[in-house]
């Protein structure tokens, strides 16, 4: 079903819509969450509002957090080269493994179709930030992966909104919800970012020695 994003009269929501090629369709939305999570806006799902994320920065402009399926793989694709080009230093993967050769379109939906969940954070109708995470397995809990938020959003609460709809998506869909994540050990704008949320140093990460585990 088309969703046509509509704000309520006394704030405006943080919609999280799922996007299957070039239209916007309802996603399932969690019927709660825990209350330490929730924050003063709503979310629009056939007709109904509920409370699940923040709105995006003080002057209250209205935030959509997307679910991007392998069909909208280049709305994907372009805000992953942009931060792969914009912050090199913060990701395991670079800009030269994802371009050239390495960029095809199998190449990105292999990548939207083996990682659970692909989110991408927009503020006024532009894509602001995105997130991934994978879901638990094999002896590990659900992994928080790939958040970045563009420049001209950072402060404004974008990568808030995202960590807030990873957790609630783990808690919904799996009986465990412990999240992990991996941090370069000289990010500290993001380590406090994920402090904020609960998350703790856990040890060194498995991606090497240049970053740390942290766990929720």
């Amino acid at each position: 079903m088309l969703v046509s994003v509509v704000s309520p009269i006394r704030f405006e929501p943080a919609v999280l819509l799922e996007l299957r090629g070039p239209s916007l369709f309802a996603a399932d939305i969690p019927a709660s969450l825990d209350p330490a999570s929730r924050s003063p806006c709503g979310i629009i799902s056939n007709g109904q509002e509920r409370e699940i994320g923040a709105v995006c920065g003080s002057t209250r402009k209205v935030t959509e957090v997307v679910k991007v399926s392998p069909d909208s793989w280049r709305m994907w694709r372009e805000l992953r080269l942009a931060a792969l080009a914009e912050a090199p230093s913060a990701f395991g993967s670079t800009l030269a493994e994802w371009s050239r050769a390495g960029d095809t379109e199998q190449r990105w939906r292999a990548r939207l179709e083996d990682v659970a969940l692909n989110l991408v954070v927009m503020c006024d109708g532009e894509a602001a930030g995105m997130v991934s995470a994978a879901a638990p397995g094999d002896g590990r809990p659900a992994e928080l992966m790939s958040l970045w938020v563009a420049p001209s959003s950072r402060g404004r609460g974008v990568g808030d909104e995202a960590i807030r709809q990873v957790l609630a998506w783990v808690r919904e869909n799996f009986a465990a919800t412990a999240v992990e994540l991996s941090v370069k050990i000289d990010n500290n704008h993001a380590i406090r970012l994920y402090e904020r949320h609960g998350f703790i140093d856990a040890g060194p990460s498995r991606y090497g020695p240049g970053e740390r585990l942290m766990r929720l």
